[in-house]
């Protein structure tokens, strides 16, 4: 059986024959740590596309070993909150062993293809594996254009503790958000929902969707995600069971404030 070691170079070698153009460009010591983060760096650039059986079999290996090792959150371990049914925690999504995570994606969902960018999309699909980029590719293809702010899709959840990941985009402004960014804030977390009850599934857990870059603070994200998801509570007596799961201080303390 091969080592931790051995998989790692195993997998950056084929990424390196397989994107040469990166030789040089993505570099690295001989220390495992700095090994294991020039495989992340090469998967994040990996363009979506067939990968031989061998590959996918040490990535998975390697992912569900590092998984193996890493405390992962269930329902149980939820702090609970003044809306029934709804509970918040501070920590890493990936780690979340509920039914279905919730990525921020970007319009093209195929992840983000920023080398060494810790933002949720991209840890998302590192924790996953390649596997999540082709599936969200096919989808993509028959689609035949990007996705719009506000919608919902669908896949497997491959090498994560949770069975799917819904992708969802936020809006993208500058200055103030407009009516209509609003409103397609909340409708990511309704059409999240929706698709949720549809796959009948029993739990979900969101990340702060709309900050950041796209423009929201972490107080008008948490109200608008806060009020979104409690309507939707209200009016279906059989939906999931929702957890908030921020990444940042700043989105926790939001979400907390308004959840006690």
């Amino acid at each position: 059986m091969a080592t931790y070691l051995e998989t790692i170079n195993r997998l950056v070698t084929f990424l390196f024959d397989s994107m040469p153009e990166f030789k040089g460009v993505i570099s690295y010591s001989d220390t495992v740590a700095d090994k294991r983060r020039a495989l992340r760096d090469l998967m994040n650039l990996k363009r979506p596309g067939p990968l031989p059986e061998s590959f996918l079999s040490a990535q998975d290996a390697l992912l569900k070993y590092e998984l193996s090792k890493q405390r992962i959150y269930s329902l149980r371990d939820i702090t609970s909150t003044t809306i029934s049914k709804v509970g918040l925690v501070k920590g890493d999504i990936t780690k979340m062993a509920v039914d279905a995570i919730v990525d921020p994606a970007s319009q093209t969902l195929l992840g983000c293809f920023v080398p060494g960018h810790y933002c949720v999309d991209n840890d998302i699909h590192s924790a996953a594996g390649l596997q999540l980029r082709n599936e969200c590719y096919e989808i993509m293809k028959k689609q035949k254009g990007d996705e719009q702010p506000g919608h919902a899709k669908i896949t497997k959840g491959y090498n994560l503790p949770c069975k799917y990941v819904l992708h969802t985009v936020a809006p993208r402004f500058k200055d103030r958000p407009s009516k209509k960014e609003t409103s397609e804030l909340l409708n990511c977390y309704l059409s999240c929902l929706e698709l949720a009850m549809r796959m009948g599934l029993k739990s979900i857990c969101f990340p702060a969707l709309g900050v950041g870059e796209k423009g929201f603070s972490s107080k008008s994200a948490a109200k608008i995600a806060v009020n979104a998801v409690e309507e939707f509570l209200n009016e279906h007596d059989d939906a999931p069971v929702v957890v908030f799961c921020m990444k940042y201080d700043s989105d926790y303390q939001a979400y907390e404030e308004l959840l006690g």
